[in-house]
């Protein structure tokens, strides 16, 4: 790089410490130029941990700042749009939490604002940067046809032994955070089935993506109680995503993407667990018996979310291209809001 990339941030709640500044504060050769958040106090704490210069005021200051080249915008969802938008007509590349907006029409509107000021913008689907799971879609893709690609999930310990962030006692502004950003037209058991399908299956509906390298179809979606079933398809394959509640004390989130011949097995670790890659199988059925080869956590650093600082770092630099771009993040809204518009309103 001719001069150090240089980064903003917009908000610095647990995510945006934990799982974001904290790991650009460990990349060498970039400078962290300036955050923004309500929080004013607990952000003048937040840029002294981490060697952050300065903190401003308003998005408007970090946007008019000619020296940032790119801005780790993390925020509720619901309140993304806006920032983003002006983040990215100021010429800045932006990268944002997942899901990219509280609907599809708000991420159209971002995707749009960053195709007409020529820059990029970012859907923080780390899964995609996890180490194992990069692994799982090279092997994946050497295997031909797929037959079935499922996926079971049910949560449980996602923090791991991470930490805790920096809080202060300041409450939000009046009002803050109250708008209504869900799509219109959805009962209240449709609403409550979205905002769970943008936090959880965004994530899903990436990683499918990702292993597949094809789009998804809807095809039926079928609750029952405390679990769920979606099927869909991604063209010749059939897709299963499959949730139910399960207490444990470790993190329960498995993939099987199936061929003629055998399967390829994704075991990713807990979100927020440092230094662990998803746990990969990838088993043929040989001439001369069964072959199976297993990694167990690659080498050397792997943590999903340190790896996509990294990318994106290397994206404002101009180095790389998005693994996963805003239109890809859009259309995952598109398909969620069909979902959540396909299950059972009452």
């Amino acid at each position: 790089m001719d001069k150090p990339v240089t980064l903003g941030f917009v908000g610095c709640g647990n995510m945006g410490q934990m799982a974001h500044i904290a790991n650009y504060a460990e990349i060498p050769g970039i400078r962290l130029k300036a955050i923004v958040d309500i929080k004013q106090e607990q952000a003048r704490k937040v840029a002294a941990r981490h060697g952050i210069e300065q903190v401003y005021g308003s998005v408007e200051e970090l946007a008019a700042d000619p020296e940032i080249d790119g801005v780790a915008c993390i925020m509720f969802w619901g309140l993304q749009e806006e920032p983003a938008i002006q983040l990215l007509r100021a010429g800045k590349h932006v990268i944002v939490e997942k899901p990219l907006a509280g609907n599809a029409a708000a991420g159209g509107r971002m995707v749009e604002a960053a195709r007409q000021a020529g820059k990029h913008l970012v859907c923080g689907y780390m899964k995609c940067h996890d180490a194992g799971i990069q692994w799982a879609r090279q092997r994946i893709q050497e295997r031909g046809k797929i037959n079935q690609a499922n996926l079971f999930f049910a949560g449980g310990d996602w923090w791991a032994n991470l930490g805790k962030p920096i809080t202060t006692k300041e409450e939000a502004p009046q009002g803050w955070g109250t708008s209504h950003w869900m799509p219109p037209g959805l009962s209240p058991a449709q609403e409550q089935a979205f905002s769970f399908f943008i936090n959880i299956y965004s994530h899903h509906l990436g990683v499918f993506r990702f292993l597949l390298g094809h789009e998804l179809k809807l095809e039926a979606i079928l609750p029952q109680g405390p679990n769920e079933t979606v099927l869909f398809s991604a063209g010749e394959t059939q897709v299963v995503l499959m949730r139910t509640r399960m207490a444990c004390d470790w993190w329960e989130e498995k993939v099987r993407v199936v061929f003629d011949d055998g399967y390829v097995d994704v075991a990713p670790p807990p979100p927020m667990a440092r230094n662990l890659s998803a746990k990969v199988e990838d088993y043929r059925k040989g001439t001369d018996g069964q072959v199976s080869t297993l990694t167990a956590g690659l080498a050397g650093w792997n943590w999903a979310f340190k790896r996509q600082a990294e990318h994106f770092v290397q994206v404002c630099a101009g180095q790389a291209e998005p693994l996963v771009p805003g239109e890809h993040a859009r259309r995952d809204l598109v398909l969620m809001e069909e979902m959540a518009r396909a299950y059972p309103a009452g």
